[in-house]
């Protein structure tokens, strides 16, 4: 277990610097805001992310902003990311 505030963009970056392909964010029972204010504060992000995804060029692009968008990303107080190492 890795306990260090991350967020999703963070993780990604590191993960694609240190040769991992996309990662996928599984979603746990814990990853969902504690708060009915949180939904609220997230609301500019998911305006943001969908914006964005709107934009993309790459699907790449478009596979990062879709993750990036989601609740359990925006939101989730736990995030668990698995990622496969891209073989060269």
């Amino acid at each position: 277990m890795h306990i260090t505030p991350w967020s999703y963009p963070q993780l990604y970056f590191y993960l694609k610097l240190a040769g991992f392909g996309m990662p996928d964010l599984i979603n746990e029972p814990l990853s969902k805001p504690k708060h009915s204010f949180e939904r609220l504060v997230g609301l500019p992000s998911m305006f943001y992310c969908k914006g964005k995804l709107k934009k993309s060029k790459t699907e790449e692009e478009r596979e990062f902003w879709h993750i990036a968008g989601t609740s359990g990303s925006r939101l989730g107080r736990h995030l668990i990311v698995l990622a496969e190492k891209v073989k060269t």
